[in-house]
Order: structure tokens, then sequence, then C-alpha cells
């Protein structure tokens, strides 16, 4: 008896092209890009920093001092050096001196192109190239003291720190970045990267500034198709413990200003959200807002007498047992306390007044760090 042949070679072959089509439908490829507008090169609204109670520093002086800073860093130029002198651009600029722009943008450059790391003998590459574009080698971050040790020389302590910091500058996306094989791409690349690959157990806070700060939609979905809502990470954020995280937790309350900040800026344009996502929005700018009010209510409470805090910023009962008067300090302690201070400092010139700790106890902790930095009684 004869068999019969139910299916051609070529019918086979088209049936399995057929299904592998099939199958791929709903699942991004292993090499996905973010949609061309899901991402803005611009930022999506400019963050606002609101003034601080504090004392007029000679401008001739700070000037004199950030020099001695940059040059002080030039001989050592860590990957977390670098990243924390870049934030001076928009200082070096208001100054309006030709050697601090300059140093300024070397900084930069050592960061991202690696080309210019390289000759300057800054470490290993630190931009890596991915399937979406580019990333920054990122070294653990957390510590038992709930934060690490500083950033290697080859590498950064925080996911997504770099386009955050370049939001805060309100800078586009479209710096150009040079990886160890010569790829020519932008600081978007960094950012796409970080869509594609976002997991939520990621530590949040500078992804959800770069978030709020770049993405068209408070939504977004990575290369296996999961999908994330900015809302809900922003929620999560509010909930976790005081003091804990980055930075003794100080990093989230910075991250969660510029989540508000960004929530506002959508509210403002409610012609253009449903009413329902107007209302869940407004619940959760309140819920920030009642954090930072409650927040403001410890600082009061747990500033030292002469306005600084330490790692226990966020206990008042700690603060009752540490407060001894009398007590020497190593200089290990008083440069954590700098770095406490100047942390929540830099939050609270992000919220309105209202917000924060009364003009008095700001006013405190910025004579405080004057005092401290210009006379370099401090590591930072």
């Amino acid at each position: 008896m004869r068999k019969v042949r139910l299916f051609s070679a070529s019918t086979v072959i088209l049936f399995a092209v057929l299904l592998i089509i099939l199958q791929s439908f709903g699942k991004k490829p292993d090499n996905a890009r973010v949609e061309a507008d899901t991402v803005s090169n611009s930022p999506i609204f400019e963050l606002k920093k609101y003034p601080l109670h504090g004392v007029a520093v000679d401008e001739r002086r700070e000037l004199q001092f950030l020099k001695n800073v940059v040059a002080s860093a030039w001989g050592q130029p860590t990957s977390g050096v670098c990243m924390h002198m870049i934030r001076l651009h928009h200082v070096a600029m208001k100054l309006d001196d030709e050697e601090l722009i300059r140093r300024v943008k070397s900084f930069e450059d050592i960061l991202l192109d690696d080309r210019r790391r390289h000759a300057a003998q800054a470490g290993i590459p630190l931009l890596l190239d991915s399937p979406f574009g580019a990333k920054i080698r990122t070294t653990p971050m957390f510590g038992t003291a709930g934060y690490s040790n500083a950033a290697s020389i080859d590498a950064v302590a925080h996911d997504d720190q770099l386009p955050a910091i370049f939001f805060e500058l309100n800078r586009p996306l479209t710096r150009q970045i040079v990886t160890p094989t010569g790829r020519k791409l932008t600081v978007a690349d960094l950012v796409n990267d970080s869509v594609m690959t976002f997991q939520d157990n990621r530590e949040l806070e500078w992804s959800l500034a770069t978030a709020c700060g770049y993405l068209k939609e408070l939504k977004f979905t990575n290369s296996k198709n999961q999908e994330f809502d900015v809302l809900e990470l922003i929620s999560t954020l509010i909930e976790s413990p005081d003091g804990s995280g980055a930075c003794n937790g100080i990093h989230r309350l910075s991250s969660l200003a510029i989540c508000r900040q960004r929530l506002m800026h959508t509210l403002e344009e409610h012609a253009k959200i449903s009413r329902q996502a107007h209302d869940r929005i407004f619940l959760l700018v309140r819920e920030i807002e009642e954090k930072f009010t409650s927040i403001s209510e410890e600082l009061e409470l747990t500033q030292m007498p002469d306005g600084c805090w330490n790692s226990n910023w966020h206990s008042v009962e700690n603060f009752k047992t540490e407060n001894q008067k009398g007590v020497l300090l190593s200089r290990r302690e008083i440069a954590d306390r700098a770095r406490v201070t100047s942390h929540l400092v830099e939050w609270m010139a992000l919220i309105p007044p209202k917000l924060r700790p009364s003009g008095r106890i700001v006013e405190n902790a910025t004579r405080y760090l004057v005092a401290n930095i210009l006379a370099n009684n401090a590591e930072y």
C-alpha cells in the first residue's frame, strides 16, 4: 500500500516559519529597543530648586575653594568622584570661570568616553556595550550600615545615577558616549538599557528619578514584556522604612521629591489624563507630602546642637543616646555627619518650605556645612 504524503517539504517549512512568527507576537526580541516615543531626549519638566535659609558665601572664596576641590579630585578621578564633580556643571557656569568649566567637562569625558578614560588612566572601562544600547558598570550598593564604601575606580555605586544627574542639571540625553568597542551612542542609550533590563528588585531611587525625568508616560515595558507602573514603584518607595536604602535612606527622600515634581507637572496637564488617573496621582502626591511633613518633624528633634545630623537622623530614640556632650568624634564620624547633613539639605532644596523643617533648622544645617566644607574639616 502506498503511503500518502500529507504535506510537502515546502509546506512543512512554511508552517514552521508561521508558528515562529505567531509565537513571537507579544514578545520583544532580545535586542529590542524602547519605542521611539517612550523616551524623551529633553527633560519632561525642569526640576525646581527652592531657596534655602543660610549664610552668604563670598563668591571669590567659593570659586577658589571649588578650584581646589576639583584639582584634588583630578589627582584620583575615580568613577564616584567624577560622578559628583559633574554636578558642579551649573555652579561652574554661574561663576563663569573657564578653567572650572573645562575641568568639570573633563570629568564628564572620563565617564562618557572610554578613550578619554583610558588616557586619564582612570581604571578599566566603565561603559559596557549591551544589546539595548549601553550600561554603566555598578558595584553592589548596600552594606551593614545602610550604605556601601565609596564607588570603586571601576564602577559607580547606583543604577541610573548618571542619567538622573543629567535630569537634575536639565540636560538633554543627546550627549555622545563612546564605549570600549568604539561605538558612538548617546546618554539616551543608557536610559534605553535601563528600561529594557528593569526589574523591580533594582535600587529604585535613581531609576525612578530617571523615569520621571525622561519617560513620556508613567508606565513602561522591559525586554521580557513585563509592564511596570511608575506610580506603583513610587508607592513602594514611600512605604520603605525611614533610614533604609542608599546613604541611610536619604537618596529615597530626594527621589520622592523629584517624583512629586513630576506628578505635579502631570496634574497641571490634567486635560491629557483621565479623571481616575488624576485622582490617583493627586492622592499619591498627598502621601509623599505627608511623609515629608512627618520626616521634617523628626529632623526638628534629631538635629545636633551644631546643626548637623548623624546616620540616625530618623530615630529620636537613638538621637537621645548619641547626643552626649563632651564625646570626642573620630574623623570618620565627623565626615559621616557632614555627608548625612549635606544629603538632607540637598533633599530640602527640592521641596517647598512648607514641607521641610523650619527655617531655623535649615539655617543651622547650612551654617554647619559652610563652616565644615570651607574649613576642610571633613572628608566627603
